[in-house]
């Protein structure tokens, strides 16, 4: 029992630890992706002009939506599973929650938080 205890307490030490060097190096990601296309609202001037901000504002999220679309193709349920899902699973004994459709849906996430569903 101690050595199970020990086990997930290691293992959630190092998700937890990985987690955090993944968020923080994201952050500074798109605060230098910021800086390099002064994109903030207190830059002097857009990097590749006011047409292009645009182009840019616009063609992410539709690029983003394309993305969770051609995820959503290869999930066999064609339905994401969100935190409610895992919850579940978890409490149930019997349930099993499918890996491949799991992994596709932990991949479309990031776009699909910003869309209320």
């Amino acid at each position: 029992m101690i050595k199970r205890i020990s086990t997930l307490t290691l293992l959630g030490l190092v998700i937890g630890g990985v987690v955090g060097v993944v968020a923080v190096g994201f952050v500074e990601s798109v605060l230098w992706l910021n800086d390099l296309f002064y994109i903030s609202r207190g830059s002097p001037e857009p990097a590749f002009g006011r047409g292009w901000l645009t182009v840019m504002t616009l063609g992410i999220p539709a690029a983003g939506g394309l993305v969770v679309g051609l995820i959503s193709t290869r999930i066999p349920e064609r339905r994401f599973y969100g935190p409610a899902d895992v919850i579940q699973t978890a409490q149930s004994l019997d349930a099993r929650m499918p890996v491949k459709s799991g992994v596709l849906s932990a991949r479309a996430y990031p776009c699909l938080k910003t869309v209320d569903w």
